[in-house]
């Protein structure tokens, strides 16, 4: 959980020469090993905006990664609205943001600052440098044993926590066949909104042992998640409804579900260190996860998720699902685990020549 340096760090942070400030914007697009399908979708590539903010000669590094069919933002919104914000932005003014950018200027000003300060970002946030289990979601297959392969070649890594992606109709089936080729992993559902409460998955979901099912319905359905929370044994996580902000802290005050999934790259460090708190006091457990981004982005889930309240971490190195990267010295599973760096900041940042293969436009703009 976040300490309350990192709650206020727009509050109390040092003055900085606001004239040496810079804003860094890299678009990228980075080819899927394979794509990605879930009940939302299929991806073959995922496109972000790589955000960087220039402070007293260091620059901190977040990440924009709205995603079809899960945000209402389109990237090129993404990048206008971040370039035509660039003095508020640069002046720690309000500025009005799409929730991804938003994050990513969020994650950018946390970076530097702990740059700044000489400190690797977990230990700013609160967090330990104790590794964080991997844990890799598995998207849907039209052919069982293709489901059953990658899962056998993660094994093969270490990694021993898996979320299944699922939708009606696919749902029971696969996560049996799982269950009965990998009896020693950890298994989770991940419906993405698709199920409305009447189903009869939900009849027969507690016989499958999953960890938890996450956002069963719809992100807005709040009640009917607390309903269901009281009909099976299964936790509920939910994570489209933890996001924004208000709505995750209506899921938390109404009981909505058993854990609650929170990502930087969706509510920026501050308020997801906010909401973990209001999670714990209520009891619930807590998940990091991101939005299938670049290491950049993962660095940042993987700071959150060494707060000592967080429970759950859908995190593996972008090697794991990607073919390129913009940092190739990016983050490594050992033993299913992956080791926070003692380096200051996130502890990487995009190379120059990563960005010239996989970027698509670039800019830098000073107020």
């Amino acid at each position: 959980m976040a300490d309350s340096r990192s709650h206020n760090l727009f509050d109390t942070r040092r003055q900085y020469d606001e004239r040496m400030a810079q804003l860094h914007l890299h678009e990228i697009a980075l080819p899927l090993l394979r794509p990605f399908v879930t009940a939302n979708g299929t991806i073959g590539e995922r496109r972000t905006v790589l955000v960087g903010i220039t402070r007293d000669g260091l620059t901190g590094w977040g990440e924009a990664a709205p995603y079809p069919g899960v945000t209402d933002e389109t990237l090129d919104a993404t990048w206008d609205g971040l370039k035509g914000e660039v003095a508020a932005i640069l002046e720690r003014r309000p500025a009005e943001l799409s929730p991804s950018a938003a994050a990513a200027v969020d994650e950018a000003e946390h970076d530097v600052e702990a740059r700044l300060q000489g400190r690797p970002l977990w230990a700013m946030l609160g967090g330990s440098q104790e590794p964080v289990p991997a844990g890799l979601a598995i998207g849907i297959a039209d052919d069982p044993d293709e489901m059953l392969g990658e899962v056998e070649a993660a094994v093969s890594t270490g990694i021993a926590s898996f979320k299944l992606k699922i939708r009606p109709g696919y749902d029971d089936g696969p996560c049996r066949r799982l269950r009965r080729h990998f009896p020693e992993v950890s298994i989770a559902a991940d419906a993405n909104g698709s199920y409305e409460m009447e189903d009869p998955f939900f009849d027969l979901i507690d016989e499958l042992g999953l960890v938890y099912v996450e956002q069963p319905m719809a992100a807005t359905r709040l009640h009917e998640h607390a309903v269901l929370r009281q009909r099976i044994e299964t936790p509920i996580c939910l994570d489209e409804s933890a996001a924004p902000a208000p709505m995750a802290i209506r899921a938390v005050e109404m009981g909505a579900a058993d854990v609650l999934c929170l990502k930087p790259s969706r509510l920026g460090h501050r308020a997801a260190g906010e909401i973990a708190k209001l999670a714990r006091q209520a009891g619930m457990s807590l998940k990091a996860s991101g939005m299938v981004e670049s290491t950049i982005g993962k660095a940042h889930t993987l700071a959150l998720a060494t707060g000592p309240d967080f429970e759950h971490a859908d995190l593996v190195p972008a090697a794991t699902v990607f073919g390129g990267d913009v940092c190739p010295d990016g983050l490594r599973i050992e033993n299913g685990q992956i080791d926070p760096s003692d380096r200051p900041g996130i502890g990487f940042e995009p190379d120059p020549r990563a960005l010239a293969r996989f970027g698509v436009r670039s800019l830098s703009l000073s107020r």
